[in-house]
């Protein structure tokens, strides 16, 4: 019995491309596009641990001015570029109420997060689990075994959903039901498989 759905955010709960939106907003500051996407690609693991953060990077390409003021407008060009899957979230509040846990554990650097808390769609999922603050990353087998230790229920009742086939293997290896997120309505066919209702 699944008691728990455990979901990665970009490419599931969210569709967009990051790059793009990194484009505009260097554009926007009469920046060159292309070398905030490099400096993006080169730092990205230091990013998703936590050890790069998003006014760094903007400095590194020479984006200067008010703090909070960047974060703001970096948002607002996020959002421009970032969707939520509005079908899959109202299905999740569905599961809810049917009594199944819903939880996040996603690889995020803070060029996401000030555009997830935006969106404000963390409420509802326990407990939300992002790699640049627990320091680890997908597919490191200790990131899921963390996970595990939170969720504190047993593996085989966690359904994980990702949509990159190399973050499900260590779920799958620890013992959960890993689900390849392609589309919304495979992910429905996979969970009714396991017993989760359609609604």
């Amino acid at each position: 019995m699944i008691r728990v759905l455990l979901f990665d955010i970009g490419g599931v709960l969210m569709q967009g491309r990051l790059n793009d939106a990194l484009r505009d907003f260097a554009t926007e500051r009469g920046i060159d596009g292309e070398l905030l996407v490099r400096l993006r690609n080169e730092h990205v693991d230091e990013m998703r641990v936590g050890r790069m953060s998003l006014l760094a990077l903007f400095h590194a390409a020479g984006i200067t001015g008010d703090s909070e003021e960047l974060i703001v407008a970096w948002t607002v060009v996020g959002q421009r570029h970032m969707s939520l899957n509005r079908f899959l979230l109202k299905k999740i509040a569905g599961w809810r109420i049917a009594g199944i846990r819903t939880a996040i554990l996603s690889n995020v650097s803070e060029l996401r997060t000030p555009i997830d808390r935006a969106y404000d769609f963390y409420a509802g999922f326990d407990p939300v689990i992002l790699s640049n603050e627990v320091g680890l990353t997908k597919p490191d087998p200790r990131i899921y075994a963390h996970a595990l230790r939170i969720l504190d229920v047993p593996a085989d009742e966690i359904a994980f959903i990702d949509d990159m086939k190399e973050f499900l293997v260590p779920a799958r290896t620890l013992g959960m039901h890993a689900l390849r997120f392609t589309n919304n309505e495979t992910l429905l066919g996979d969970l009714a498989a396991l017993g989760l209702p359609g609604f």
